[in-house]
């Protein structure tokens, strides 16, 4: 029997309209986790003023309504939104996000399964990597 261990996983910082997330992102959320793509670990949202900030845990009921489960409620601590807090801007409200992208987890064990072994991935941030293709493809034309 195999342990439960993670797959990669990524935090996702989504400035809202509203203070709880709706049907904007919860749809394509579930969307993702229902093809297999995601699992949703952790949810947080934050508001921040001009001189503090307020974190509100989700309610699972309520996430639950909405189709989604937490694996992983409280993974998310204070110093991580901490770190992303400065791209929230002032007077907003975000959800911080942390998911486990499942689709690596199936990859690295059926790699494994048939005796091959992973040895190292390194995640590439979509900014990076999108400027890295524009480079390319600007200098292909």
């Amino acid at each position: 029997m195999r342990s439960r261990v993670l797959g990669g996983v990524a935090f996702v910082v989504i400035e809202l309209r509203r203070e709880h997330p709706g049907p904007p992102v919860l749809e394509p959320l579930l969307r993702q986790v229902e093809a297999g793509t995601l699992r949703v670990l952790d949810f947080l949202v934050v508001r921040r003023d001009a001189d503090a900030h307020r974190i509100t845990e989700i309610d699972g009921d309520d996430f639950a309504l909405a189709g989604l489960r937490l694996y992983a409620p409280g993974l998310i601590c204070v110093e991580d939104v901490g770190h992303f807090l400065p791209w929230v801007p002032v007077g907003s409200v975000a959800a911080v996000i942390l998911v486990e992208q499942c689709w690596d987890v199936r990859f690295v064990r059926e790699v494994e399964d048939g005796g091959d072994r992973i040895l190292a991935t390194q995640a590439i941030p979509s900014a990076v990597a999108n400027a890295a293709l524009a480079a390319t493809l600007g200098a292909a034309s």
